[in-house]
C-alpha cells in the first residue's frame, strides 16, 4: 500500500509541473493501455450481469460453474436433467446458469481479472445461489464472507446432512465472521459433477449469503448426488 501512495504521489507532482494542456497527452502516453483494459473490464462485467440479471429475473434457480469447459448453461443437457428432477417448468421460468467464469480467487492475481469482478459482482447483487469451483478457490471466496455459515439457521439441515463434507475456511479482515474457523462449501466428490469424465476432477459447492433462492439449494444438492440412471 506504501509503495501504491509513493507512485501516486510522484505522478501527481510530475502532473503538476507539466502545462495542462500537455497533461491529457501525458495521462495517455503512459496509461492508455491501463486505461483501455479497464474500461474493457467495466463494459465486460456490466454486460455480462446485465445478461445474467435478465435470465434471473425469470428462473427457479441460479448458479454459477467456475473454471470448467463442460457445458452447463441453461441451455444443456444437465440442467434440463435437473428441471426435470427439480419438477421445474421451463415455459415458465429458466435455469440461470453461467458455466463462462474463469478465475482462481485464491490467488492474489485474480484481483486484476474481469471475471473474477464479475463473480464478486453476481455475488454481492445476490443475483446467483450456489457456486461451484475448486475446493481451495470456494474457500476463498468464503473467508471474505461472501457464503453463508452453514451453520446459519436457513441451511442447518444441509449443514447436518453433510457434515462430512463440509469445507472450512479462517476469515479474512474483509469478512463479518469471527476469527473462528468457518463452514462455507460441500466437497461435491463422487456427485454428478465430479469425477473422471465428468466436469471437475474435484470441486466444492459454496452457497451465496445473498442467495435469492436459499430454498431450493438442498434439492440441487440432492440432485447432484442422486444415483444416475443408466
Amino acid at each position: 500500500m506504501q509503495r501504491i501512495r509513493t507512485f501516486l504521489s510522484t505522478e501527481s507532482k510530475k502532473l503538476a509541473a507539466l502545462p495542462p494542456k500537455a497533461r491529457p497527452q501525458y495521462i495517455w502516453m503512459y496509461y492508455k493501455i491501463p486505461i483501455i483494459a479497464l474500461a474493457f473490464a467495466v463494459f465486460f462485467v456490466s454486460y455480462m450481469h446485465g445478461q445474467m440479471s435478465a435470465q434471473l429475473a425469470e428462473s427457479h434457480f441460479a448458479a454459477c460453474f467456475g473454471n470448467t469447459t463442460a457445458q452447463l448453461d441453461g441451455e444443456s443437457e444437465f440442467a434440463r436433467d435437473y428441471a426435470q428432477y427439480a419438477g421445474y417448468d421451463l415455459s415458465e421460468k429458466s435455469l440461470a446458469f453461467f458455466d463462462e467464469c474463469y478465475c482462481h480467487p485464491s490467488e492474489r492475481s485474480s484481483m486484476n481479472n474481469a471475471y473474477f469482478n464479475l463473480l464478486v459482482t453476481y455475488l454481492d447483487s445476490g443475483t446467483i445461489d450456489v457456486l461451484v469451483m475448486d475446493e481451495i478457490d470456494v474457500a476463498a471466496v468464503g473467508a471474505s464472507g461472501r457464503l453463508i455459515d452453514l451453520r446459519d439457521e436457513r441451511t442447518r439441515a444441509i449443514y447436518e446432512k453433510y457434515a462430512d463434507r463440509l469445507v472450512w475456511c479462517i476469515p479474512n479482515e474483509q469478512s463479518d465472521y469471527s476469527d473462528e474457523p468457518v463452514p462455507v462449501a460441500i466437497n461435491l466428490a463422487g456427485s454428478r459433477l465430479v469425477g473422471e469424465g465428468k466436469p471437475y476432477e474435484e470441486a466444492a459447492l459454496g452457497i451465496n449469503a445473498l442467495a435469492p433462492h436459499i430454498g431450493q439449494v438442498e434439492t440441487f444438492l440432492s440432485y447432484l448426488f442422486a444415483e444416475e440412471q443408466p
